[in-house]
C-alpha cells in the first residue's frame, strides 16, 4: 500500500509528460497553418481585472483570435448558450503579441500622461502585468485599457481596483457552490449549467450578494464603492473569465478581481491543478499586499478551500478574521463535512473563529459574533435569502416578462 502512492504519482507524470508533448507538437502545427493561412491575426484581447495597492499593480488578460463575445440574454436558447460555451473553451490564443496596459491618473492635470506598461503575451496567450505604479491613483475602482499596439484594432476595457490598505476585514471568496450554484455533487448538473447556461441564467445562492455587500460595507464604511473590493479566487479556468463577469454584475455582488486559472498540460499539471494550490498563492499574494487588513475567507467544502485556508491562517498568523464554509449538502453528512471539520479544527488551533454552515444567515451571524459585523446585518441578510429562494430562476421569469433581480431588467451583459 506504501508504494501506492509513489507508482501512481510516477504513471500520472508518465502520462502527463507525454501528453505535454503532443499537446505541443499540436500546438506548433497549428500555429503554422494558421500563420500560413493568415488566421493568426490576433482578433480580440480577454481583459481581466485587476487591483493596486498604490505601490504595484496587478492584472492581465489574453490574446486570442476569435472574435470578442456577443451580449448575452436570460432568454438564450441551450444551443445558442452551448455554442457560446464552445466558443470560450475552444480558445484560439496568439503568442509573441505585445499588450500595453493604460491606466488613466485621476486628480493630476488634464495634460498629465496617463500610466502605461508594457508586456508579451505568452505562448497561452496570456499576459500578465505586475508592476510598479507611480503615482498611485486615488482609491476606488478605475477605469483601464488593454490594446494592441501592432493591431490598433483591437482593445477592451477592464477595472483596476485602487483599494486602501486600511484597518478593517477584507473578503476574499472561493465562487463555485460558494457564490454561485454548480451543482459539484452531480456531474451532470454542473456540465448542463456550465455548457447549456449563461451569465444571466446562472444562480446566485441564497443571501449570498447581500452577505457580501454588508461585508464590504464594513470594510469601508465611509470610502468610495470598491475602496476594498471583494476578491474572488476559483479553480474555474480563464476561459469563463467572461461568464463569470456578467454573473457578478447581474447578481449585484461586490465587484472585484477574479483570479482564475489556466487549464491545460505544462511541466506541472495535467489538464488542472487537481490540489487547487493555486487559489492559496493567489490568496497569499492578496493578503500581503494589504498588511494592514485582516480578511474574512469564504469557501466551500466540496473542493479543499478548508485546507487551503487553514494553511494560509498558519503562513500568516493574526492576518485571517475568520473562515466560513458552505456546506454544498447539507442535508446529507458525509466524507466531504468530515474533511472540512478537521481542517476548521486546524483554524481553531491557529485561533481563527470558523464555521461550516449551509446558509448565508448563518454566516451573518457567524460574523456578528466575531465582531465583523452588525447585529442589523443579520435581518438584511434574512430577507436577501428569502428572497433569493422565492424568486424565479432567471430563465423563468424571463419567459415570464420579467426577470427576477430584485429590480427592472437592466441591460444585456457581454460574456
Amino acid at each position: 500500500m506504501a508504494a501506492g502512492g509513489p507508482v501512481r504519482r510516477w504513471l500520472v507524470n508518465a502520462v502527463r509528460r507525454r501528453v505535454w508533448f503532443v499537446e505541443r507538437t499540436f500546438d506548433a502545427l497549428r500555429r503554422y497553418v494558421a500563420s500560413w493561412t493568415g488566421t493568426d491575426r490576433p482578433r480580440s484581447v480577454a481583459a481581466f481585472d485587476g487591483w493596486t495597492n498604490g505601490t504595484t499593480l496587478r492584472c492581465g488578460g489574453r490574446v486570442l483570435a476569435t472574435p470578442p463575445a456577443g451580449p448575452v440574454r436570460a432568454d438564450d436558447s441551450a444551443w445558442t448558450n452551448l455554442r457560446r460555451a464552445w466558443f470560450a473553451w475552444n480558445s484560439r490564443e496568439v503568442s509573441g503579441v505585445r499588450v500595453r496596459l493604460t491606466l488613466p491618473t485621476p486628480g493630476r492635470p488634464n495634460d498629465a500622461a496617463p500610466f502605461v506598461a508594457e508586456a508579451v503575451s505568452d505562448e497561452e496567450g496570456y499576459v500578465f502585468f505586475d508592476v510598479a505604479v507611480d503615482p498611485p491613483p486615488p482609491p476606488g475602482p478605475h477605469a483601464a485599457t488593454l490594446d494592441l499596439p501592432d493591431h490598433p484594432d483591437v482593445r477592451a476595457g477592464l477595472t483596476v481596483f485602487a483599494a486602501d490598505d486600511a484597518d478593517g476585514p477584507g473578503l476574499i471568496s472561493d465562487i463555485d457552490d460558494t457564490v454561485l450554484h454548480t451543482g459539484v455533487t452531480s456531474v451532470w448538473t454542473t456540465l448542463r449549467l456550465t455548457f447549456f447556461g449563461n451569465a444571466q441564467t446562472r444562480q446566485r445562492l441564497p443571501g449570498v450578494a447581500e452577505l457580501y455587500r454588508q461585508i464590504v460595507a464594513t470594510a469601508d464604511p465611509k470610502g468610495p464603492a470598491g475602496t476594498c473590493p471583494a476578491f474572488y479566487v476559483s479553480s474555474s479556468p480563464w476561459n469563463l473569465h467572461g461568464l463569470l463577469r456578467g454573473f457578478f454584475a447581474a447578481n449585484r455582488l461586490p465587484a472585484g478581481p477574479l483570479l482564475l486559472q489556466d487549464y491545460g498540460v505544462d511541466a506541472v499539471k495535467l489538464v488542472t491543478d487537481l490540489s487547487h494550490t493555486h487559489k492559496l498563492d493567489a490568496a497569499r499574494k492578496i493578503v500581503d499586499d494589504f498588511p494592514k487588513r485582516r480578511f474574512v475567507l469564504m469557501g466551500d467544502s466540496g473542493q479543499r478551500d478548508a485546507s487551503l485556508y487553514a494553511t494560509l491562517a498558519e503562513e500568516r498568523p493574526g492576518r485571517i478574521a475568520a473562515v466560513l464554509i458552505r456546506d454544498v449538502d447539507p442535508l446529507r453528512p458525509g466524507r466531504r463535512d468530515a474533511a472540512a471539520t478537521r481542517e476548521l479544527a486546524r483554524l481553531a488551533d491557529a485561533g481563527v473563529p470558523a464555521l461550516l454552515a449551509g446558509d448565508s444567515v448563518t454566516m451573518a451571524g457567524h460574523l456578528v459574533r466575531c465582531g465583523l459585523l452588525d447585529a442589523a446585518a443579520v435581518a438584511a441578510v434574512t430577507r436577501a435569502q428569502a428572497d433569493d429562494r422565492d424568486r424565479p430562476s432567471l430563465t423563468r421569469a424571463a419567459a415570464a416578462g420579467a426577470v427576477g433581480l430584485g429590480s427592472p431588467p437592466g441591460p444585456t451583459v457581454a460574456s
